[in-house]
């Protein structure tokens, strides 16, 4: 793979507080306590940072297999991928990264806002960001979506995801 992954996994750690001492490799080592989403989010890009692809790409799905499933043909073409469950989720790595170019959202998910007002907040908060909303059970129509923003039907082939984002950015 020739790009990197960064995801946030809340259930993975409940508790995060971030510290860090040299290893051993000379790196970084971060040691949690207490749960703190933005700040993990902050801390993950920063030591990442060096080494940042010129693309990068937010997909954002509460299906984990979809995410994953894109996620790893996005990695396989040299993107850098950073990936959110749900529309807070989304934000916050926005915020912590506004270097993010591109967003790939699905329609229905949990949280405080779906994937169509997720589209908005991104197109209002980072107007020249490439979006790409997707849905199976959601066709919104023109009016629905946000200036510039493209709709593909699940289930999407990845590479028609590519196509739409090489057009958006023509």
């Amino acid at each position: 793979m020739s790009g990197t992954s960064f995801g946030l996994d809340e259930n993975r750690a409940p508790q995060l507080e971030v510290g860090s001492s040299e290893n051993r490799y000379g790196g970084l080592r971060l040691v949690h306590r207490r749960f703190d989403e933005k700040r993990a989010w902050k801390i993950c890009l920063l030591a990442h940072h060096s080494n940042r692809s010129s693309r990068s790409i937010l997909i954002v799905d509460d299906e984990p297999l979809l995410r994953m499933s894109l996620a790893d043909f996005f990695l396989d073409e040299g993107f850098e991928v950073l990936e959110a469950q749900s529309a807070d989720q989304a934000i916050v790595i926005m915020e912590a990264d506004p270097t993010i170019k591109i967003v790939v959202t699905d329609v229905q998910m949990p949280g405080s806002m779906d994937g169509l007002k997720l589209a908005h907040f991104i197109r209002d908060r980072w107007p020249p960001t490439a979006l790409i909303v997707v849905s199976g059970a959601v066709r919104p129509t023109i009016d629905d979506l946000p200036a510039t923003t493209s709709f593909l039907a699940k289930p999407v082939e990845p590479r028609a995801v590519l196509d739409e984002i090489e057009r958006l950015h023509s």
